[in-house]
């Protein structure tokens, strides 16, 4: 492009710009105005960035600057008159400038900078301290260096063969091409081809740039070849692993393939390929090559091969390069194929031939009365598309259709010889027919052309034709009403293509390419209207949703522009039930400049069909200008996420807005541990310079998460944050956040201990030191004795002199240990090994792959057995770590297990015999149900707080294996997700208060009454005086011997730290001269209710019985109230 076309660009990117900051001045940040302007400046600007480097304008002591050149005279003033021209001077610098790598979230930014107040500039310290605090320096530079002019001129995006530039640089391309051999980038170069995907694009990159390069040569050197390309391919091969390498090249292959030509495929086919890589990629490159291409190539080839011959230089290197190309073109599959075909047209067009003709008329006659015999002969089958054409044009249409009939039936019975030489006779005639429109005719052939699509596994010719025409058979039948025959076809296609029936990969591409291309539009919206309609059912959307991905980029736009909101409903259901196809459209369209409740619903619709590996595109839009965007961002998130979550979730600290924060620490609470409270240190500072309609929550979510990380970072955090309460800032915030923080303070220092704290402290500060012990030469803290592990001398005594030698010995410890079924030495031998040296990583790793092993090696099969259900929902590792967790237990006849009351946190899985569980009250005895093998007690005691409710006792000889509590604390790090697939899985079956409820059995002595009101509670400690811990819940139930209410508890685990608890509770009474009523008692269960709301019932049993009036009293009041 001419310099001035580039400065007229320019100008209208920059007004552009201006128009996104003043609309974005003028109007909310969620409005759909601000939403469109920015999302256009954005795309005008990436666009004129990547034609022309970079995007400048500024000032000097002479007036505006424009891509670093003074703007002309006649646009002085209209530039000056610019907003973002203006705002130079409030910022007090004079140049920005945009290059390639900013994105959404950094222009974003830059917008902010534009659009900011001077009062807001001024609070941060005046223009460049703003700039620096968003770390934008880098486009807001002190002095403009321009970049060095570009070699040519700019090349159209769109021509431009898809590569992730990001992962391929000059640097890496320059190696490969045998440019440079600098040490640093072969590092980088082994890193980037050790991945499929990423050494596929380095392929891709190199074809392009050889392509490039011979774009710009001159016609009479059309067809040479490139040393540094084969040089390439050679270099990039030995990069690449040889299990790689089918891989690799079949998606590079499948990538340059996609927009290639006839010449272009022409310049590749004649390149030098050498053996193993080179050989792998040039198979490749034919197989993904379309048909057609492939004819183009073939043709072009020959007519260049014949002007050479003309011109007597058949025997130059340019008639020896094309005639190689040709030779090992046609000895490929896809050129044996080619060659049949062509033969095949060449004895049609030579069936005029009168000998020949008298043959095919004799043949065609013996077919027509039922002799099937001349479909053995080539000379025949190859001249039935023909023939029928004659018969066609003769009007003997009944001859015609009886030919296709015949045939169709002896293609789907003969053997695959015969199979293969009809099938290809079919196509021919079909190819006729579609030109003839003759629909019914070809719908004959749908059987035999629906076989061979299910039966061959071969992405070739007659693959790609014989769905082609089945797609035209099933689009024409849905039109004449014959929805059935259409179904079935599209049946099939789908299958294939969603993977229902097993398929190669260029068969799956072949598919999917032809039915993205030639989905017929009309059809499309004929079948979506009878969908919508009042006549139209669920099978019409189906149809729709199993058509690809084309369909729905079409079902996409219709979906933005459609106003009626039961019809827009009808098109999301049928986007949904597209399943995963539809993910990279909605990727696509989201990046579009669209309104924001279409990007809402487009993201909403994301959350149904998307998955982990799509969080990276619904991230940025955490950032949206308008908030519901946002929030619905960050639901998808969420929800696609899966067992990513917590990753997810961290990268959202990253991005999202300020008003997310809260929802985003809220949905780490599950996940809280050591690396959470490392991210959300910085928010305690960071939240000062929140809205204060968003500190107070997102403090209160963060010392919950805190807290339940029981963590000595965690502690650590909080001390700092409750000791910096006299910060300005931080005085705003009301007392109860600061009660909250003390009493989860409190929580930590009784479950983290002065040594962790202390460890945590000298992280932050390496002054702070304490006395360490050396253990082995080791420097780190002792953190237990290795001298008493079984056999450990050996090891001590070379620690001093071999060190290498050391580090074997407990190699081998770790093996002999774990073979004997002795895993806690094992753990502690690999312990040792990790002190000594923790660079060791390959016997570090192989040391826990030994121990894993053993471990699922020594489960027991019968236990296996007993638990196959359980051992379906868990991966071997956490069946494994679950199993060597237990104590394995007997029990005999009438011996007790556990007694009602009793606080004692633990799953009991019985493995055999039989477990009665009973109550005990005034009555005696009460049975509630006996237990037997495979079922498990005790869920409620470890799940919920409770204390045992029920007893337990063994009817026969049983064997048990216990699970304590405290075991599952360990499982946190290595297997986050095993206590909550437990926690599911017992809560299948049915708890004792299930089985109470529906024997009719009651173990209540006194009856409840319901009651409503508030309730005041204070802790008593052990004896029995207050500790001025005090809460506030609302009343569910009371009797004479107890009360329940609902109590707000930050996490599960301080529901468990009240669990046999003493406690004074305080109701409102009217028998009493206060009108209240305090009595002590004992917490015996804490069990969830809203547990996303972190609310939980509290069970006390009173001390003493409340009397009647008592009881009436409270009662009474709650009435009232």
């Amino acid at each position: 492009m001419e310099v001035d076309s580039k400065y007229l660009q320019a100008i209208e990117t920059i007004k552009l710009l201006n128009q996104a900051v003043t609309t974005s001045r003028l109007y909310p940040a969620v409005s759909p105005q601000v939403s469109l302007a920015v999302d256009k400046a954005y795309r005008e600007t990436e666009i004129f960035v990547h034609n022309y480097q970079e995007l400048s304008f500024g000032r000097d002591e002479h007036g505006p600057l424009l891509c670093g050149l003074p703007v002309p005279e006649p646009q002085v003033q209209e530039i000056r008159e610019l907003l973002i021209y203006r705002q130079l001077d409030l910022l007090g610098v004079d140049h920005v400038v945009l290059r390639s790598g900013f994105d959404r979230i950094v222009f974003s930014a830059i917008l902010s900078v534009f659009v900011a107040r001077k009062e807001k500039i001024n609070r941060e310290g005046g223009g460049r301290s703003f700039i620096t605090a968003q770390n934008l320096q880098t486009f807001f530079p002190e002095k403009y260096e321009p970049l060095p002019p570009p070699d040519n001129e700019p090349v159209d995006g769109k021509k431009l063969r898809q590569t992730d530039h990001e992962i391929v640089t000059d640097d890496q391309l320059g190696y490969l091409f045998n440019e440079h051999s600098r040490p640093e980038v072969l590092e980088l170069l082994k890193e980037v081809m050790s991945n499929c995907e990423t050494a596929a694009e380095v392929i891709v990159a190199g074809v392009t740039r050889v392509l490039d390069h011979f774009d710009k040569l001159e016609q009479k050197h059309f067809f040479v070849r490139s040393a540094p390309f084969t040089g390439f391919l050679d270099n990039a091969g030995s990069l690449i692993r040889s299990e790689d390498v089918p891989q690799v090249t079949e998606m590079a292959a499948e990538k340059v393939t996609i927009d290639i030509d006839g010449r272009q495929g022409c310049l590749l086919f004649v390149q030098k390929y050498s053996d193993g890589f080179g050989r792998a990629f040039f198979e490749q490159l034919i197989t993904a090559i379309s048909s057609d291409v492939f004819a183009d190539v073939i043709q072009l080839l020959r007519e260049r091969e014949k002007v050479l011959k003309e011109q007597d230089q058949e025997t130059a290197p340019q008639g020896i390069i094309i005639s190689t190309a040709l030779e090992k073109l046609f000895e490929s599959g896809k050129g044996k194929q080619f060659l049949g075909r062509e033969k095949a047209l060449q004895l049609i067009q030579e069936g005029e031939k009168e000998r020949q003709l008298k043959r095919v008329e004799t043949g065609v006659k013996a077919l027509v009365s039922g002799n099937v015999e001349s479909l053995e002969q080539d000379e025949i089958v190859f001249s039935l598309p023909s023939m029928v054409e004659r018969l066609i044009t003769d009007g003997r249409s009944d001859d015609a259709i009886n030919i296709i009939k015949k045939v169709s039936a002896e293609m789907l019975g003969g053997d695959d010889i015969l199979r293969r030489r009809l099938i290809q006779c079919l196509i021919l005639i079909g190819e006729n027919l579609f030109e003839r429109q003759k629909w019914i005719w070809l719908d004959k052939m749908g059987d035999a052309l629906l076989s061979w699509v299910r039966e061959s596994d071969e992405g070739d010719f007659v693959y790609e034709k014989s769905v082609f025409l089945l797609q035209t058979i099933m689009e024409h039948a849905w039109q004449d009403r014959n929805y059935r025959r259409g179904d079935h076809i599209q049946s099939v296609l789908h299958k294939i293509r969603s993977g229902q029936m097993s398929k190669s990969p260029p068969v799956l591409a072949l598919v999917g390419r032809i039915q993205d291309h030639s989905c017929n539009r009309e059809m499309v919206d004929s079948l979506l209207a009878a969908y919508i309609s009042d006549t139209g059912d669920g099978r019409f959307g189906q149809r729709l949703s199993m058509l690809g991905r084309s369909v729905g980029d079409h079902l996409v736009d219709v979906l933005l522009k459609n106003e009626n909101a039961e019809e827009r409903l009808k098109i999301v259901e049928v986007l949904a039930n597209m399943g995963s196809v539809i993910v990279p459209v909605l990727i696509e369209w989201l990046t579009k400049p669209i309104p924001w409740f279409g990007k809402r619903n487009l993201i909403k619709l994301a959350a149904e069909v998307a998955g982990p590996e799509h969080v990276k595109s619904i991230i940025p839009f955490l950032k949206h200008e308008d908030i519901r965007v946002q929030r619905e961002a960050f639901v998808c998130i969420y929800t696609i996420s899966g067992e990513k979550r917590k990753t997810a979730l961290l990268k959202c600290l990253d991005t999202c807005s300020e008003i997310l924060y809260p929802h985003v620490v809220r949905a780490l609470l599950p996940y809280s541990d050591e690396e959470v409270v490392q991210r959300l240190e910085p928010l305690f500072e960071a939240q000062k310079e929140f809205s204060e309609n968003i500190r107070e929550p997102l403090v209160l979510e963060m010392i919950n998460v805190i807290t339940r990380s029981g963590s000595g970072k965690g502690r650590f955090v909080l001390e700092k944050f409750v000791g910096d309460r006299t910060d300005k800032a931080n005085i705003k915030l009301k007392e109860t956040v600061w009660e909250k923080a003390e009493s989860a303070l409190l929580q930590l220092e009784t479950s983290v201990g002065e040594e962790a704290l202390a460890a945590e402290k000298e992280k932050k500060d390496p002054s702070i030191k304490k006395p360490r012990e050396s253990v082995g030469g080791s420097n780190k803290k002792k953190t237990f004795d290795y001298s008493r592990l079984p056999g450990s001398e050996k090891v001590m005594k070379l620690l001093a002199s071999d060190r290498d030698q050391a580090k074997q010995l407990l190699s081998e410890a770790v093996v002999s240990f774990a073979r004997k079924r002795k895993f806690d030495i094992a753990e502690w031998y690999r312990n040792w090994l990790i002190e000594i040296d923790p660079m060791a990583l390959t016997e570090i790793i192989r040391a826990a792959e030994v121990i894993e092993e053993e471990k699922v090696a020594s489960v027991d099969s019968d236990y296996a057995d007993t638990w196959a259900e359980l051992y379906d929902i868990l991966t071997t590792e956490e069946f494994a770590t679950l199993y060597h967790a237990m104590q394995q237990k007997s029990y005999n006849n009438e011996e007790v297990i556990v007694r009602q009351g009793a606080i004692q946190s633990g799953l009991y899985f019985i493995s055999s015999g039989k477990v009665k569980i009973f109550f005990r009250d005034k009555r005696g005895d009460i049975l509630i149900k006996v237990a037997t093998k495979g079922e498990i007690l005790g869920a409620e005691t470890i799940f919920d707080a409770s204390v045992w409710t029920v007893s337990a006792t063994s009817m026969s000889r049983s064997h048990i294996l216990f699970l304590k509590r405290e075991n599952m604390r360990r499982w946190r790090d290595d297997y986050p997700s095993l206590e909550s697939k437990l926690s599911d899985f017992c809560m299948k079956s049915a708890s004792f208060r299930d089985f109470i409820r529906r024997s009719g059995k009651d173990r209540r002595q006194t009856k409840r009454f319901k009651v409503a009101g508030r309730v005041a509670t204070m802790l008593l400690d052990s004896k029995g005086k207050e500790t001025g811990i005090t809460s506030k819940g609302d009343l569910f139930d009371i009797s004479k011997g107890g009360v329940s209410f609902y109590l707000r508890i930050s996490q599960k685990k301080n529901a468990r730290l009240l669990l046999g608890r003493g406690i004074r509770v305080t109701l409102v009474s009217s028998g009493t001269a206060s009108k209240q009523l305090a009595i002590g008692g004992t917490i015996i269960a804490v069990r969830g209710h809203q547990v996303m709301e972190n609310e939980y019932s509290v069970h006390v049993k009173f001390t003493e019985l409340l009397g009647s009036n008592e009881l009436q009293a409270v009662v009474k009041s709650s009435q009232q109230q």
